[in-house]
């Protein structure tokens, strides 16, 4: 038997889903990044995790997914295969939809995290349906948490030339909510003083 297939068996069919989950996340917690990769790479694990992406089971089954993607393995090899899941798509929605801020802002780190996989697949990441516009979204909210995942998102896309190049091309509503929110955030008052610049690195550290 996979050493992970009792995680599935649990989360397929679990007595307790809440608990359930509780047990998952604090076992994912404690794993090396090698190992994540092995629990992601579980036959039916991500498929699992995708259906308890509602209701109460959604917020601990998120950060699930984010102790998943938040590694930075060599070959990124995690954070595909949390893009190639069904539960990218659910992501998506929870971001753009969730129920609650903390839900929206979750999501918006986990897909902070996806965006950090290999560079050739960040074009397929922007082109998929409605990302663009999620991101657009994303960077016009009110909640500073959500504007700056989406603007981490988009940095992280945009580490690929291509995928960069297709952004300014492609998306001319993406780039200026992108202008809009550089020159609302404050930002632009820290290029004043270069000693200040080096706070810009610190806005793409996602936090559960």
């Amino acid at each position: 038997m996979p050493a992970y297939a009792n995680l599935v068996t649990n989360l397929t069919n679990p007595t307790n889903p809440a608990a359930t989950l509780t047990t998952v996340r604090q076992f994912v917690d404690g794993l090396s990044e090698e190992n994540m990769l092995e629990v992601v790479q579980e036959p039916g694990l991500l498929d699992a995790l995708n259906k308890l992406i509602v209701g109460n089971t959604a917020f601990s089954t998120l950060y699930v997914l984010f102790s998943l993607v938040k590694g930075m393995t060599t070959e990124r090899l995690c954070q595909a295969a949390v893009f190639d899941s069904s539960c990218f798509p659910s992501l998506k929605n929870m971001a753009a939809t969730g129920s609650t801020l903390e839900l929206k802002q979750l999501a918006w780190s986990t897909l902070t995290g996806i965006a950090c996989m290999k560079e050739e697949r960040l074009m397929a990441m922007l082109d998929s349906p409605d990302m663009a516009a999620l991101l657009q979204s994303g960077l016009k909210s009110a909640d500073a948490d959500i504007a700056t995942g989406a603007n981490c998102t988009l940095s992280n896309l945009c580490r690929d030339e291509k995928t960069a190049s297709a952004v300014l091309d492609d998306h001319p509503h993406l780039v200026q909510a992108l202008v809009d929110t550089f020159s609302t955030s404050g930002v632009c008052d820290k290029f004043e003083r270069k000693s200040l610049l080096h706070t810009l690195s610190f806005f793409c550290s996602p936090s559960p």
